[in-house]
């Protein structure tokens, strides 16, 4: 579901004082995300520090103390 066309996010992104070149790159990454083509799990957490990488919301948990 696309809550904003990208068409609109560009303009915001600019409106906002986003250079163009960057504007146009952040919408072809989402885009691509969008495709799908950001879906591959890596294991090159695990494979460089020998455990598996832990979610975003586990790693907040763990941390909540330093931003209270």
């Amino acid at each position: 579901m696309i809550l904003v066309t990208p068409a609109a996010a560009r303009e915001g992104m600019l409106k906002a004082g986003m250079p163009p070149l960057h504007a146009d790159a952040l919408l072809e990454l989402m885009a691509r995300v969008r495709a799908g083509q950001a879906a591959t799990v890596m294991t090159t957490v695990a494979d460089v520090l020998g455990k598996p990488a832990r979610t975003f919301d586990a790693w907040v948990h763990d941390h909540v103390a330093a931003f209270r």
